[in-house]
């Protein structure tokens, strides 16, 4: 388990009604003891009950045994932005992990192990990248990737509450309704499913929720079509017979045919970051990465940018072979230059993506993008505020040193990184090999 927890022992009956129970039993024992002192043989017989009186009245009290706690991260248990999900492992190490809507439910997790709410009208809603949970509803809890037979408990808190337990089913999914406490105080708040892989390892799964009094139900817009009326007149006929002075004339009454369209009823989902919405620093951005800085001033495709997760994370040089000394044009540093001194650094000749950090975030392909770049001095700092420093654990980044693709001229060795240990700048041979994370704008 991640955290030792200390039971207190059980405590002994030692109310003020025991000692004065304790000191009439004595006191009644002497006096009887002296009365039947020429009874040896029956004086057991009258003090044994008095004994076990007293034993009886001085039993120890039996408290409950200590109740479980959640899976705490590094010591604490992790409070969450809601949106914000993380996968707490064995060791303790903690990553975090996609937040998404998948049909109508939201999973936080991985492909191979996550948790699920189901997304029902009027007790869970994911509305711009935020999972908001009804007062006092009821919801569904599902998951995958656990050890079938297993027990999966699911908990919410910063004050510790357990929802339920529930056993996996022998293809490693479960199912658990659970119910949000009434008497919970509205705000932010951590929902978490803790149990063991199929690998029979324990993981904890942990999202940031919002506990709101309501929760409204998606929006839905019905347009009526207004009714089609085709009117056919048929022409008139006239029937004439000749006789004398007599004039039949017979018009057929007008026909009219009316066509109602049937009601349209159009369903208006709002967009979240990852798909085109409004976004906020920590949000999951279009690439599954973690947006770390926000400017609404910028040109369009500019406003906001996101780091690539862990996984896209490498050590490389700051560029290949001779490339090192001389000629790297990749001499921005303010924020919106990355992009362009990536690109300056590609067209030198001999660079490649298995040496180079400029190459491989450039040949890059993550989440269905393929627009990442190398972070000037100026984003990678934004970067290291916003993110590592608000929030450790948000992005897993590394405490050590991250390359950027500025450098200090054209005619030194050295490029510019920051060190994720402490926060400095510090100017380091372009030969050596430091870590990448690569970001991308939109």
């Amino acid at each position: 388990m991640f955290a030792v927890d200390v039971c207190n022992l059980p405590k002994t009956g030692g109310s003020m009604f025991v000692v004065f129970a304790g000191l009439f039993v004595l006191l009644a024992g002497v006096i009887v003891t002296r009365w039947v002192r020429q009874s040896a043989g029956r004086l057991s017989v009258v003090v044994a009950p008095l004994v076990l009186l007293g034993g009886f009245v001085l039993a120890p009290q039996v408290v409950d045994p200590c109740a479980p706690v959640p899976t705490p991260a590094n010591g604490t248990l992790p409070e969450l932005s809601s949106g914000v999900g993380q996968m707490t492992k064995e060791d303790g190490t903690v990553i975090q992990v996609p937040v998404q809507q998948v049909g109508q439910q939201v999973q936080i997790g991985t492909s191979e192990f996550y948790m699920a709410l189901a997304l029902e009208t009027g007790s869970a809603l994911y509305d711009n990248s935020s999972i908001i949970l009804k007062s006092g509803a009821e919801t569904t809890v599902t998951g995958a990737g656990f050890k079938p037979g297993s027990t999966v408990e699911v908990w919410l808190f910063s004050t510790p509450i357990l929802l339920g337990t529930t056993i996996v089913l022998q293809d490693g999914t479960f199912s658990l309704p659970v119910t949000v406490p009434g008497d919970l105080p509205v705000g932010s708040h951590t929902l978490q499913a803790e149990g063991l892989t199929t690998a029979g390892d324990l993981r904890a799964v942990s999202a940031g929720v919002t506990v709101s009094k309501d929760v409204a139900p998606a929006t839905t817009t019905t347009t009526v079509a207004p009714a089609t009326t085709t009117t056919t007149v048929a022409p008139a006929t006239t029937t004439t017979t000749v006789a004398p002075a007599t004039t039949t004339t017979t018009v057929a009454p007008a026909t009219t045919t009316t066509t109602v369209a049937p009601a349209t009823t159009t369903t208006t989902v709002a967009p979240t970051c990852a798909t085109g919405g409004s976004c906020a620093v920590g949000n999951t951005g279009p690439g599954g990465g973690i947006v770390f800085y926000v400017d609404l001033t910028r040109p369009a495709g500019s406003q906001y940018f996101e780091a690539a997760p862990l996984g896209a994370e490498v050590k490389r040089s700051f560029a290949t072979g001779g490339n090192n000394s001389i000629g790297v044009m990749g001499l921005g540093t303010a924020i919106g230059t990355g992009e362009q001194n990536t690109e300056d650094i590609v067209k030198q000749s001999g660079n490649v993506a298995a040496t180079s950090a400029a190459v491989y975030c450039s040949e890059l392909e993550f989440g269905g993008q393929t627009d990442w770049f190398l972070p000037s001095k100026d984003e990678l700092v934004e970067l290291y505020t916003k993110l590592y420093q608000a929030s450790p654990s948000l992005g897993s980044f590394t405490r050590a040193y991250y390359r950027s693709s500025s450098e200090v001229n054209q005619n030194e060795h050295i490029g510019i990184t920051l060190n994720f240990a402490g926060g400095g700048l510090d100017y380091r041979s372009k030969t050596e090999e430091h870590y990448v994370r690569p970001i991308r704008a939109f």
